[in-house]
């Protein structure tokens, strides 16, 4: 049976090239948690429109933050911050096939040899409602990656079936979380840690969904039959 661990504090550690970085047009990112998590990036990249929250989200900083790519369609990308990119030899790749997002042309440009690494999304919450499913959608189609959307007060990722260890802080993590059956129906899913467990519970939109639940232990242990999305509200202010 498959096993995997998740812990949001580890992902903060600063431990070097030890997760991938990209950048969408979500959401303003915060310059504190950009520089806490570009110690650990091995690699970085951005779709066209998140190269702009990245260029002013850094202000007089931003020469110290330099992405190995920005690719997209260059449909939102602003002259001045195409420019500056340039200038810094950054990869700048128009790909305009329609039957993909810039999401999806982002990771896709994440060479193989980093695909065990997380990757953090950051720009992935917030903004238009069929944008971020469209990001959930993504989550789906490159299972098995480890791939999560990440902000200061919130993360989702998507949990493949199987066994999984959620290591969570009290002072970072929670208390509130869910687990959202959306992409697929979750036949049976077991949990340990919340306060409404599940005892293997199926879980399907017009039936049951595990929303406004709550972490009550530093460990939650999650068995689901099919992919489930786990989304807990986080306080990362406190560790910036």
């Amino acid at each position: 049976m498959n096993q995997s661990l998740f812990c949001i504090s580890k992902l903060l550690e600063g431990l070097p090239k030890s997760l991938s970085l990209l950048f969408l047009n979500g959401e303003n990112f915060s310059a504190s948690l950009v520089s806490r998590l570009w110690q650990s990036t091995a690699f970085s990249v951005c779709a066209d429109g998140g190269s702009n929250r990245l260029y002013d989200c850094l202000g007089n900083d931003r020469d110290r933050f330099i992405p190995n790519v920005i690719k997209g369609d260059l449909d939102s990308i602003r002259p001045e911050v195409m420019k500056y990119y340039a200038s810094k030899k950054v990869d700048i790749i128009q790909n305009s096939d329609q039957l993909f997002n810039d999401f999806e042309k982002c990771l896709g440009s994440i060479g193989s040899s980093l695909e065990d690494l997380p990757t953090v999304v950051l720009g992935g919450i917030g903004g238009r409602m069929d944008q971020q499913l469209a990001n959930i959608h993504v989550l789906y189609k490159f299972l098995p990656r480890k791939v999560y959307l990440l902000s200061l007060h919130q993360v989702i990722w998507l949990i493949p079936r199987g066994k999984h260890h959620i290591i969570c802080s009290k002072d970072t993590e929670g208390p509130l979380c869910g687990l959202i059956p959306i992409g697929s129906i979750c036949r049976e899913a077991t949990s340990t840690g919340l306060r409404w467990n599940l005892d293997h519970q199926p879980l399907s939109f017009g039936t049951f969904i595990s929303s406004s639940n709550e972490i009550v232990d530093s460990f939650v242990e999650i068995e689901t039959s099919d992919p489930l999305l786990w989304w807990s509200e986080l306080k990362l202010g406190n560790m910036l």
